[in-house]
């Protein structure tokens, strides 16, 4: 990890407090039974059991059968079986004991054996040079002003994207009750992170927008923060052109260090906060949590995150079946640009282009002219990466 610079200081201090948190947050005992609810709700006991599914149901009712106490001679015989071993904490213990072998172990081992992949455009990075020393966000390439001078993108609007990084970081502790852990802004500025606020105006007369920018509300006149998390996914589903065509069919393999101090969230993060393309950003009493899954507690809490995303939504138990087959069967899946079916990365160390933090890179032929070809080839034996041409 020597070879892998944190973006900031501020950074590494927030991600280790932060992941002890969400470490924290994520109970076993409670995982399961809200795992079994989730199962139960969306009808995946042959997803996530597979041809034991139903025997697995039928006992997972049985439990809740057992639990409902309705006289007092239901509870009497709920006291004398538990005190003879029976019911209740057998078959609890029977059912914590599948859940962990059919559905915990096989997303951990899905997650561990997945690339960490960020998706790029090939032309924007070899059409006029062999690449770039560093992968840089947004932010980092505002360097002056307080007008934001970057490109309107509608795939990623800067105001949107303000907002949609500052709640990816809070997290679910973004609202934590006094006497409990640091709220998850608060955490972020006990650490001193500098995060970035855009305000989208428009000219009276000309009609034109703009962005007013700084890298915090206390410093106005700031300007490169280097604090945001970079973004990646995880390339779960194997795919030929990484985790996602949406923002591009070619792909930077990233070290599998990365992995271990990666944030997850469940979907794009612009789901919480944007109504979509050309639409305006949620107001944030009716957004989603953004619940972070650490690399250690992937196994089990990334299902519950994917509920409290999305809630409501048919992509709920799109992302919840696909998740549960990839983990059942790693066969390579199809592209994708679905944004609901992305587990997004967010890493606080800088992505430098060299052997150490890149493994390869998935360079897309219909995205490359000759021009962008002979840059990638350069790119490849300047920086000591591999690089492949995929069709």
């Amino acid at each position: 990890m020597a070879n892998l610079d944190w973006r900031c200081a501020a950074a590494q201090t927030f991600v280790d407090g932060q992941i002890t948190q969400v470490d924290a947050y994520w109970q076993s005992n409670v995982l399961g039974a809200k795992i079994y609810e989730l199962i139960d709700q969306h009808s995946l006991w042959q997803d996530a059991f597979g041809p034991d599914g139903t025997k697995v149901k039928d006992k997972w009712r049985t439990m809740l059968a057992f639990r409902q106490v309705t006289s007092a001679g239901d509870l009497k015989r709920r006291v004398l079986g538990n005190l003879a071993g029976k019911n209740e904490f057998k078959l609890g213990s029977e059912l914590f004991g599948i859940l962990k072998t059919a559905v915990v172990m096989p997303l951990q081992r899905m997650h561990n054996r997945s690339s960490l992949t960020i998706n790029f455009r090939a032309g924007g990075w070899f059409s006029q040079q062999a690449g770039f020393a560093e992968y840089t966000t947004m932010w980092d390439r505002k360097t002056t002003g307080q007008v934001l001078t970057t490109t309107a993108d509608i795939k990623n609007p800067a105001e949107v994207r303000a907002k949609a990084d500052r709640w990816a970081l809070y997290g679910q502790f973004d609202d934590a009750l006094p006497g409990k852990e640091l709220a998850g802004k608060q955490l972020a500025a006990a650490a001193g992170l500098q995060l970035p606020h855009v305000k989208k105006t428009t000219d009276p007369k000309t009609y034109k927008p703009s962005w007013d920018y700084s890298s915090s509300k206390s410093q106005p006149s700031a300007s490169n923060p280097a604090d945001n998390q970079v973004y990646a996914a995880l390339n779960y589903g194997c795919r030929q052109h990484g985790s996602s065509t949406r923002y591009g069919k070619s792909f930077f393999e990233l070290s599998d260090e990365y992995k271990k101090e990666a944030i997850y969230i469940a979907m794009d993060s612009f789901t919480a906060v944007y109504a979509g393309l050309g639409g305006a950003a949620i107001p944030k009493a009716q957004r989603t949590k953004l619940y972070q899954v650490s690399a250690g507690s992937f196994g089990g809490a990334i299902l519950l995150a994917i509920q409290s995303q999305d809630q409501g939504s048919p992509n709920t138990k799109r992302l919840l079946i696909e998740l549960l087959s990839c983990a059942r069967s790693p066969s390579p899946r199809a592209d994708t640009d679905e944004e609901h079916l992305l587990i997004e990365a967010h890493i606080f160390r800088k992505v430098k282009m060299n052997s150490h933090c890149i493994k390869s890179v998935g360079v897309s032929a219909g995205e490359c002219g000759p021009i962008e070809k002979a840059n990638a080839t350069k790119f490849g034996r300047q920086y000591g990466i591999p690089v492949t041409f995929i069709p």
